[in-house]
């Protein structure tokens, strides 16, 4: 059994190195369901409404038709 004092030291090691890289996944998930939207280009996140172009115009990526209609 630990003590009081290292009780604590134990759980401030387990949020530092095991909370941060949860946290840090949980935002690399977000990112990628942001960019994989339907409507969306999936290079940058642009919101493709309304471009006929088949270019997303902040990147350059070439988009698939379903894409720009989806919006």
């Amino acid at each position: 059994m630990l003590s009081a004092e290292w009780e604590c030291y134990y759980w401030q090691f387990l949020l530092r190195f095991a909370g941060l890289p949860i946290i840090w996944s949980l935002m690399l998930i977000h990112a990628y369901q942001v960019r994989h939207r339907q409507g969306f280009c999936r290079e940058c996140g642009y919101d493709l409404t309304g471009n006929a172009s088949g270019v997303c115009p902040e990147c350059g990526t070439n988009v698939p038709h379903q894409t720009i209609n989806a919006g």
